[in-house]
């Protein structure tokens, strides 16, 4: 056993921005608890995508091999690590480390988590030999959970029927059972992810009391503003700067507060490119004026018509809410009857989806046999390791936090947790990622965790790094995401390796997506990307 090195410390936290090298410190830390005596086994290392996970593992064997045939790498590993490190141990680790493949837990979340079930399915009301289910059989097999729903669901027909009304509020334009199916697909997670029936629909609760539409009283009627702003307009009694000039500008004025009269509730009316959607737009910022665009030139109003504007625009904002709020209640009354059901007709007879892992981990049940579970586990998992922790949903991070708190509070102070991430680069939160679980780990294990930061970027060059800096590190103010952007945020420095590489970065828009479509392959003929042996992406929003 070789003797732990004091600066590498055991408990960390890494807030690491886009290749700052993640997976350099993830490897390091893996390869000093091999070399101090650890089972490859007993570390857990997991990350986001396999491809990341297969990744891991080559980089580690990688560097391990490096050692083992060049004495400038390992002597590197041995001043890294404070140890001497002899050559006839490194390659003993190598043999050990491939020895110990099939024993090994670096991997994805989904993964562990399908692991843990595995070994002990009927305690989660599971049949043995469970599967993952493909996109197909999770359609057939919601398709056949309602339809088996509905049918013993007659006697409750009422129900079922005041539910859809709701949930479709003035959009009853679909069928029932194919918009019920698509509503089990997409939102079935959040019913389990949000049980309180309470917090559905709460429109209210969303919004702070100085929003606009909290303003308006119960009980207005916009006839009166909009006489008002007509009455305004017709006599240029307006406050506006540059003045209205020409008759195009008052028409489009006059049309805005026509479709303010005309407005539907729920229509869901599209109308971006209108006088009257800047006009909406521009009152929820809560200035004493607004302003708006148009035909390439900028007017700023003030005064009473705007006050107008915003009343009238603050109970557009306030009745398309209340909508939403009955419609998402809806939807919750339908998702709790059919969902209900899913246990008995699916799960039970083996089906099973990426998103039942950590729900099923996290239910309620046998507390004796939930203890039991994890002391098994904590036996077995020594060191723990997680990579890209930004896309961790509060439902896994549930799963696993009592098994790291073991590990966090370990007395011996011989166990390793290591965390790294981004908050910038989250990007599942359609599968529930919130990157807000860096703010509660810091806070949680303050006492027990070394917080760090890496922003020395190995990746883009000084061209490429001031266009990000510029961006995206503006200065922006605000509450909410945006506050938390801002707090989190890191200039991106270049290293010593990417200093002298050149880039260029050039910013350009099209309002058509045909000119965009054009626009692109001209660039690509200019550049010839396959022409010079580069490699070349475009990426899109959409498919």
């Amino acid at each position: 056993m070789m003797t732990p090195n004091e600066t590498m410390n055991l408990r960390e936290l890494i807030k690491a921005s886009a290749g700052s090298g993640k997976t350099y410190q993830l490897t390091d830390r893996f390869i000093y608890l091999m070399l101090m005596g650890s089972d490859p086994a007993s570390i857990v290392a997991l990350t986001f995508s396999r491809k990341a996970a297969g990744e891991f593992f080559d980089a580690i064997l990688r560097k391990l091999a490096e050692a083992a045939k060049d004495p400038k790498a390992r002597e590197a590993l041995e001043l890294k690590f404070g140890l001497k490190i002899p050559s006839s141990m490194i390659r003993e680790k190598i043999s050990s480390l491939l020895q110990s493949m099939n024993r090994l837990t670096l991997g994805t979340l989904d993964s562990f988590f399908f692991s843990m079930l595995s070994s002990a399915p009927l305690e989660y009301g599971l049949a043995v030999g469970f599967d993952l289910m493909d996109e197909a059989s999770i359609r057939e097999r919601w398709s056949d959970c309602l339809k088996r729903c509905f049918e013993e669901s007659l006697n409750e027909s009422t129900l079922l029927i005041d539910a859809f009304s709701r949930a479709r509020k003035l959009q009853e334009d679909r069928e029932f059972f194919p918009w019920v199916m698509e509503l089990a697909l997409s939102f079935r997670d959040l019913l389990d992810q949000c049980p309180n029936s309470d917090a559905w629909g709460a429109v209210e609760d969303l919004w702070p009391d100085s929003a606009s539409w909290k303003q308006i009283p119960e009980g207005y009627d916009l006839s009166g503003d909009s006489a008002r702003c007509r009455e305004l307009l017709q006599n240029q009694e307006i406050e506006v700067v540059p003045e209205l000039s020409g008759e195009r500008v008052r028409n489009a004025l006059e049309n805005a507060i026509r479709e303010f009269e005309t407005w539907v509730p729920g229509a869901n009316d599209r109308r971006s490119g209108t006088v009257f959607a800047q006009l909406l737009k521009a009152s929820m910022d809560g200035h004493s004026s607004l302003s708006i665009s148009y035909y390439g030139k900028d007017y700023r109003f003030s005064g009473e018509w705007v006050s107008a504007v915003r009343r009238m625009s603050g109970h557009i904002i306030r009745e398309e809410l209340r909508i939403c709020g009955i419609r998402t209640k809806g939807m919750h009354a339908l998702l709790s009857k059919v969902v209900g059901s899913y246990r008995k007709l699916v799960l039970e007879k083996g089906g099973i989806t990426f998103s039942d892992l950590p729900m099923l981990l996290n239910q309620g049940g046998n507390e004796l046999a939930r203890m039991n579970r994890e002391y098994r586990l904590d036996r077995k998992y020594l060191h723990w390791m997680l990579d890209e922790f930004q896309d961790t949903s509060p439902i896994q991070w549930g799963v696993i936090e009592p098994l790291l708190e073991e590990v966090l509070y370990d007395p011996e102070e011989q166990r390793m947790f290591f965390c790294v991430g981004d908050q910038k680069q989250a990007i599942y939160g359609w599968r529930g990622g919130d990157s807000r679980l860096f703010g509660y780990l810091e806070e949680r294990f303050s006492d027990r965790l070394k917080i760090d930061e890496l922003n020395l970027s190995w990746r883009s060059g000084q061209d490429v790094l001031n266009v990000v800096n510029q961006v995206f590190g503006s200065g922006l103010e605000g509450a909410g995401s945006v506050g938390r952007w801002s707090r989190n945020w890191m200039p991106h420095r270049v290293s010593p390796k990417t200093e002298k590489l050149s880039g260029n970065v050039v910013w350009w828009t099209a309002k058509k997506e045909e000119e965009r479509f054009r626009a692109i392959a001209e660039l690509l003929r200019t550049i010839d990307p396959v022409g010079r042996g580069w490699t070349c992406a475009v990426l899109t929003q959409k498919r």
